[in-house]
């Protein structure tokens, strides 16, 4: 998955480089999880990953790596209905806050939020990778190997479908089967939808500004706090490398 092929667009790029002065601290990066991930990190992937927090030495993650199990039957996508921009207004704002602590770079944010630039633009960025922007499963795929390529620092590296398409096959059904997720309406995903779409764009510019302007040691708090967010999730996703089997334990 590459944002350099993609060609984001000039105002996320703008929108990058207005959020390089209030990034600059690590305590600033406000990554909002979607309000479930963590527990379908947890319990729809056949166990912790590698790293999350457990005491029990019987748990999967005190045993080590436990295969992602395929769900019992199939599945239908998490169709997702979208609404009007007033309706998610609450979520904007919290969105925007969360990125732009400061006011001055938080209004030219919320516009790209109340447009409907950035969920746009995650469409795009799903299509580009062959999943489907009506999907919630394919969106928190494309979320997870987002935050996996800027972790790893790979977001610029050499695109391969083949690895993509494996880890969509491996956790795409399990966000499918999970009950949680089924029993949300199909706006409440669109909800959920506007939020996986912030956070990843939210990352893929503060990467691309970070890279364009050689500031490693911002980069490196932008990957620590990624890191950490989807830690407490249960999701090391240091450990982790995409393989054509998909997510597998680093060796």
């Amino acid at each position: 998955m590459k944002n350099n092929d993609l060609g984001l667009s000039i105002t996320l790029l703008a929108l990058a480089v207005l959020l390089i002065a209030p990034l600059a601290a690590a305590q600033q990066f406000g990554f909002v999880q979607p309000s479930f991930f963590g527990d379908i990190a947890l319990s729809h992937s056949g166990g912790r990953y590698p790293g999350s927090d457990d005491d029990d030495e019987d748990s999967p993650s005190a045993q080590g790596w436990s295969e992602p199990q395929a769900p019992s039957e199939s599945t239908a996508p998490l169709t997702i209905r979208r609404l009007e921009s007033s309706s998610l207004e609450s979520l904007h704002l919290e969105l925007a806050t969360a990125m732009a602590p400061d006011e001055s770079t938080r209004a030219p944010l919320l516009q790209a939020l109340r447009s409907g630039e950035m969920a746009a633009q995650f469409d795009e960025l799903l299509r580009y990778n062959q999943m489907d922007p009506t999907d919630l499963a394919d969106a928190l795929t494309a979320y997870t190997v987002v935050m996996w390529l800027i972790v790893n620092d790979q977001l610029d590296g050499q695109s391969d479908p083949a690895r993509l398409k494996a880890v969509s096959e491996q956790i795409g059904p399990q966000f499918r089967a999970s009950p949680e997720l089924r029993a949300l309406s199909p706006e409440q995903r669109a909800a959920e939808y506007e939020r996986v779409a912030a956070m990843s764009l939210y990352g893929i510019a503060a990467y691309t500004a970070f890279e364009q302007e050689g500031d490693r040691s911002a980069k490196a708090q932008l990957q620590s706090a990624v890191q950490e967010s989807m830690q407490r999730v249960g999701w090391d996703l240091a450990a982790l490398d995409i393989t054509h089997r998909g997510f597998e334990p680093r060796r």
